[in-house]
């Protein structure tokens, strides 16, 4: 059963912010839900980047879906998030088991990211 625990998400959130710092203009939500899945979304980030607006983030297309800077912070975020991640899944026999679910985003449902 997937689950993550708030002191795991608190360690991403840690790393993340250590790896993109709010001096450079970084801002990240970094939250559980249910205990289940971890979310990140780009809060606010730095013009040169070109986040703005709300998308969700499919991180399997994460190359063939953004430009080169863009790729490479999102691979950087994605790689934190998946650190302690594993996944035991065999979908030939129809068993799911994995650490915990992940999803990224730019923006939020409610608060378009924040280009500075």
């Amino acid at each position: 059963m997937a689950y993550i625990s708030k002191e795991e998400v608190k360690v991403i959130r840690n790393e993340i912010k250590k790896a993109f710092p709010a001096k450079d203009g970084w801002k990240f939500s970094v939250v559980t839900r249910n205990y289940s899945e971890v979310d990140v979304a780009i809060v606010q980030a730095p013009k040169e980047y070109g986040f703005e607006g709300h998308e969700s983030i499919n991180q399997y297309h994460i190359e063939s879906n953004y430009n080169e800077k863009q790729a490479e912070m999102l691979s950087k975020v994605y790689a934190i998030m998946s650190k302690e991640h594993w996944d035991e899944s065999d979908s030939m026999t129809d068993y799911f088991h994995c650490a915990y679910y992940m999803s990224m985003s730019i923006g939020k449902w409610d608060k378009d990211c924040k280009a500075v």
